[in-house]
């Protein structure tokens, strides 16, 4: 039986601009992926956002589903719903791993969906393994010194054979990315995977904060 990765992202791209060469490696061992978008992004962008998805999801033969919230105006939406959807998906899914938003995060779209992804992903649900919160380009690393979760890598995924891939990814969305040195340039994306690798002996990783591992008795 194949294992399972769900994504919850305040946003589409988000997660392939954090995490696009995990999940290429996690497909490629054999995970089903699903992603779970809230936004369908701002209304001027979201038909070449659309093409952008229909291409990911060849690209990592991957489910996804987009709801209609308001990017920049989620955290004004019943918290109840949002969790709702998230304890729905992951009853549907069976997840193995959730990855999802940064809680130390400038954008309040992202720290929502973290929010609710913690409550809807408690330890109650016995299918999960790993909870896993992604880093997002002018995201994690704008936010001011305030530590509202504890903001320090401590899971590293090898995507050292993925780069290429996962910047390849990254183009199908063009709307999202920008010329350097923007932090969501091209240029940017290949740089920070590097310099994360070299904090751990490796030449290029995506950094998680490893929110949640499933417990092992002994």
């Amino acid at each position: 039986m194949a294992r399972k990765a769900l994504v919850f992202t305040a946003h589409p791209y988000d997660d392939i601009l954090a995490c696009g060469g995990t999940l290429l490696k996690l497909r490629e061992s054999g995970f089903e992926i699903r992603h779970v978008y809230f936004s369908a992004g701002p209304a001027k962008d979201r038909q070449e956002i659309a093409k952008g998805l229909d291409a990911m999801s060849q690209v990592l033969t991957s489910q996804f589903r987009v709801l209609d919230y308001e990017v920049g105006r989620i955290s004004e939406e019943p918290k109840r719903d949002i969790i709702g959807v998230i304890e729905s998906e992951i009853a549907d899914f069976q997840p193995d791993w959730i990855l999802t938003n940064n809680g130390n995060d400038v954008n309040i779209d992202h720290r929502t969906i973290f929010e609710a992804s913690m409550i809807g992903a408690r330890p109650s649900q016995p299918s999960c393994e790993k909870v896993l919160a992604f880093n997002l380009y002018t995201g994690s690393e704008w936010t001011p010194p305030i530590d509202r979760y504890g903001n320090r890598n401590n899971f590293y995924s090898d995507i050292s054979g993925f780069l290429d891939r996962k910047i390849e990814l990254c183009r199908l969305f063009p709307t999202e990315m920008r010329e350097s040195p923007h932090p969501r340039s091209v240029e940017a994306i290949r740089g920070s995977a590097m310099l994360e690798g070299t904090q751990v002996g490796l030449h290029a990783v995506e950094g998680f904060q490893l929110i949640r591992e499933e417990a092992v008795l002994i």
